[in-house]
This record gives C-alpha cells, sequence and structure tokens, in this order.
C-alpha cells in the first residue's frame, strides 16, 4: 500500500480534490523499502498536483490534511 499525506482543497458530495505536495518520504521510503511516500516525493519535486477522486462518506472539510492510501498496482 502506498500512502500520502495530501491536504483537501474542495469538497463535494461525491467527489474531493486533493493536493500532493512536494513532500520527501522517510529514509526507508526514499530507498524503496517503505509505504512508497518517497515515489511522490520524487514524481512530485517541481510542482503540486491538485487531483479529483470519488468518494463516499467522507466528513471533512477544505483545508483539512488526510492520508490517501492506494495500492501499489494501481500506481504502476
Amino acid at each position: 500500500m502506498i500512502e500520502q499525506n495530501v491536504q483537501l482543497v474542495r469538497c463535494e458530495s461525491e467527489k474531493v480534490w486533493v493536493r500532493l505536495g512536494s513532500q520527501s518520504g522517510c529514509t526507508a521510503c526514499d530507498n524503496g523499502q517503505g509505504c512508497g511516500a518517497g515515489v511522490f516525493a520524487k514524481l512530485l519535486r517541481y510542482k503540486p498536483v491538485v487531483i479529483e477522486i470519488a468518494q463516499k462518506g467522507l466528513k471533512a472539510e477544505p483545508g483539512q490534511m488526510v492520508t490517501l492510501a492506494f495500492p501499489e498496482q494501481v500506481y504502476i
């Protein structure tokens, strides 16, 4: 499972928009042995990205930090 802390920028009933910034992972992730945050850091090194995600039942407000997690197979 790859996990990354993201910030909610917009919330609607069936969709949320999250901002992934240029963060670095822990030493294990940076060495390819952790949860995958280091992969995100390398991909997003120069510019934060906002992505739209379908959601159900998330009770959150714009500005909150949440953890985005998905299987490695989705990333590949």
